[in-house]
């Protein structure tokens, strides 16, 4: 496997230089260590995102449900419920507590915000399990379009092209790309700027 330039540098302003790598196979990889494509020789494309480019579409999937917390980490009550939705035979789990608590609570009031905080854990858990996303929000919708694009081009698509096929600005799109970990995109495209 050849490789060029094995860690990312830093520019002045702190922005990380995307980095390509080549492999025998045929396939590169350009990119940061928060987002990056994979190309393949078969024409696939592959998109990669790490850290806190997950976090931003985290937070976006669970906007309005008190279920992260400061450092964005689900609280135990929503990895929980994941975890039930994956089996259901699992009856050691905390819900099956939680649920036994409200249940047993003397406190009319206390028992109400429980019932309000399970049922916003459930609707929380309910986003952000896999099976039911369906490019739900701009975060999905920015990182879909991306893919579309560099497996339509063959390569990196420009911040111009992900506006136009998103109907966005590019003030939108370049936000989004900060967050998603694809800030490193470029403005213009390849070669010599048309007159």
């Amino acid at each position: 496997m050849t490789r060029l330039k094995l860690s990312p540098k830093e520019d002045p302003i702190g922005k990380q230089k995307p980095q390509r790598t080549d492999f025998p196979e045929g396939s590169w990889r350009i990119g940061t260590d928060g987002g990056y494509l994979i190309f393949r020789p078969s024409g696939e494309v592959f998109i990669g995102q790490s850290g806190k480019s997950l976090l931003a579409e985290k937070k976006s999937l669970v906007k309005g449900f008190k279920v992260l917390d400061s450092l964005g980490n689900e609280k135990p009550i929503v990895q929980d419920l994941g975890l039930l939705a994956g089996n259901i035979q699992s009856p050691e789990t905390r819900v099956i507590q939680h649920i036994g608590d409200i249940l047993r609570s003397s406190d009319d009031l206390a028992a109400e915000r429980q019932i309000d905080q399970f049922a916003s854990a459930m609707k929380a858990t309910r986003k952000l399990l896999v099976s039911n996303r369906k490019m739900s929000n701009e975060h999905q919708r920015f990182v879909g379009a991306v893919q579309h694009l560099a497996t339509k081009h063959r390569r990196e698509p420009t911040k111009g092209e992900i506006a136009d096929f998103m109907a966005l600005n590019q003030d939108e799109v370049s936000k989004l790309s900060k967050a998603n970990g694809f800030d490193w995109l470029p403005t213009n495209p390849p070669g010599r700027p048309k007159s």
